[in-house]
């Protein structure tokens, strides 16, 4: 029993970390992929967490994601590696205990690299303070990436 519990432990210490996802049907080297990754947050949007949930090819089958709730697949990336190719990419946006799954659909190049965040969207409450209303997926280019 012991070492169940030890076993356990270790996988769920495990399941923690995040690695990247990766949709490489043609089995090139990575560094060859398009490479999504959530980098630094803006201080404006300090306290938000932008991960990818799913990525979705052209014809809609998911090529990354968890394939059920009750599976063990990870669920979420901060790293995600592409060919090149048009997508529709759902994230999960977090701010404490707040969520949102904003999407988005992007044609990504080959060896490049992309910055994505979740951008809030405010409305005012009945107080007159800003609330966050929506969250939307931003999807950039980085520039100057070697």
């Amino acid at each position: 029993m012991k070492h169940l519990l030890l076993i356990v432990s270790f996988l769920l210490l495990a399941g923690c970390k995040s690695t990247p996802g990766i949709y490489n049907t043609k089995n090139v080297n990575t560094n060859q992929l398009a490479h999504l990754s959530s980098g630094e947050t803006s201080m404006l949007h300090a306290g938000l967490r932008a991960f990818i949930f799913s990525v979705y090819n052209d014809s809609g089958k998911k090529i990354i994601g968890s394939s059920s709730a009750l599976s063990m697949d990870q669920d979420r990336w901060d790293d995600v590696h592409l060919e090149a190719g048009t997508y529709k990419i759902v994230a999960i946006c977090t701010s404490g205990n707040s969520f949102a799954y904003p999407t988005t659909k992007i044609t990504v190049e080959s060896m490049t690299k992309y910055h994505f965040e979740c951008i809030p969207e405010f409305e005012k409450n009945f107080l007159g303070l800003k609330e966050i209303k929506s969250m939307k997926l931003d999807i950039k280019k980085v520039v100057g990436n070697s």
